[in-house]
């Protein structure tokens, strides 16, 4: 199962497309969102944003100095500065 990830920064899309594990850097620490993941609004930190689509290893991975992420109804949006 995937769920539909959007990230994007005040440049450019960084992402978008399907993901099975998203790890992003919170406020208060590492949060890993997956399929079915309930409702929520985080405040990001600096750190890095990644991606798993297959296996255990992410397939993309973005370094952000803050953010915002929202995760509603299947659908990951997050929104960064770079």
């Amino acid at each position: 199962m995937q769920m539909k990830v959007s990230i994007i920064s005040t440049e450019s899309v960084l992402y978008e497309g399907h993901a099975t594990l998203l790890v992003l850097p919170g406020k208060d620490g590492e949060l890993g969102v997956m399929p079915m993941h309930e409702n929520v609004l985080v405040q990001l930190n600096s750190g890095q944003i990644k991606v798993f689509i297959h296996g255990l290893e992410p397939d993309y991975t973005f370094s952000i100095v803050s953010g915002y992420a929202s995760v509603s109804g299947g659908i990951c949006s997050v929104i960064v500065s770079v």
